[in-house]
């Protein structure tokens, strides 16, 4: 995903993620902004899903 900062007359900095776009009033924000959604991404992630199985269970049966 690129990330890029640029100046904005109006709101003062806008953070670019891709075709979005996200105003901050100055730089500084701005900067830390980035850094912080940079180390998001490249953090560690463990998806643990739990174990798909076709068989039904008695208890799935019962009507009750």
């Amino acid at each position: 995903m690129e990330i890029s900062i640029n100046a904005d007359r109006e709101v003062g900095c806008t953070v670019r993620l891709g075709s979005c776009a996200v105003p901050f009033r100055c730089e500084t924000t701005a900067g830390q902004f980035v850094e912080r959604l940079r180390q998001r991404l490249a953090a560690a992630r463990a998806v643990q899903m739990p174990p798909v199985t076709d068989a039904a269970s008695p208890a799935d049966e019962r009507v009750g």
